[in-house]
């Protein structure tokens, strides 16, 4: 891979790392609710279903672009699961009481499916990189290299910059243990899914 290309691709990696998306809404209200710690599973889903996107597309970028039929059930599927995660959130259950939540902990491998399950159907993440990684490919080169370095590099840069959001939100925890905020919270990282499930209806 010629240098100039990876520079690029990096900052294509930074930019949709930092850009708003499920991933980051989900990162943060998770992170908020359990702690950073308990959010690591999660991230590790997001980062699983972000290799398997780079292969997949890597190998069968031409398959994809034409077979529109594999790209709709992927889009149908992210949108139910984007409204099924912005019902969850609307409808978490809060204990008044001691104004925190009643559920305070959640397993590693619900955790891990839940950001497995959002990135792997995000249809807005699958098209952009059906659109770049192509075209940060030299064919003089060995392909297969390129595309470590590529998943190397953007996974990297999206779990470092989902864990600074994990962090920095865990530390906002104290104002969201009162129960007004903490649905308040659950409320905008509803709509804010919701939102997205929409726009994605109209890609």
């Amino acid at each position: 891979m010629i240098f100039k290309t990876w520079i690029s691709f990096l900052l294509f990696s930074i930019i949709t790392s930092i850009s708003p998306g499920p991933g980051n809404i989900l990162t943060i209200n998770h992170a908020l609710r359990y702690g950073w710690r308990k959010t690591l599973s999660l991230i590790i889903g997001q980062e699983i279903a972000l290799v398997l996107i780079i292969l997949a597309i890597s190998e069968g970028a031409e398959l994809l672009l034409s077979s529109s039929s594999i790209l709709i059930f992927i889009k149908i599927f992210g949108i139910i699961w984007l409204m099924y995660t912005s019902f969850q959130m609307w409808c978490a259950s809060i204990n008044k009481k001691d104004s925190t939540y009643i559920c305070e902990t959640i397993s590693k491998k619900k955790s891990f499916i839940r950001g497995f399950f959002t990135t792997i159907t995000n249809i807005k993440a699958i098209t952009c990189l059906i659109s770049t990684l192509p075209a940060c490919l030299t064919p003089i080169y060995p392909i297969v290299p390129q595309i470590i370095i590529m998943s190397l590099t953007m996974t990297i840069i999206d779990s470092s910059v989902m864990l600074l959001f994990a962090i920095t939100s865990s530390y906002l925890r104290p104002f969201f243990q009162k129960s007004k905020n903490i649905k308040i919270q659950n409320r905008i990282s509803s709509i804010f899914f919701l939102f997205i499930a929409i726009s994605i209806c109209f890609l």
